[in-house]
């Protein structure tokens, strides 16, 4: 599957650079503070 291995690649091709840049800048963002949140409920219900 060519997607799952390169999908920022593909999404460069069919989209301007810049608006991938802040999309995938924002989509990384998010994703880290959920990450975050998720790691500190987890810890938090461990001890």
């Amino acid at each position: 599957d060519d997607l799952s291995q390169d999908p920022l690649i593909t999404l460069q091709s069919s989209i301007p650079k810049i608006d991938v840049n802040s999309l995938d800048f924002l989509n990384l963002y998010n994703k880290i503070n959920t990450a975050k949140d998720n790691l500190q409920r987890t810890t938090h219900d461990l001890l």
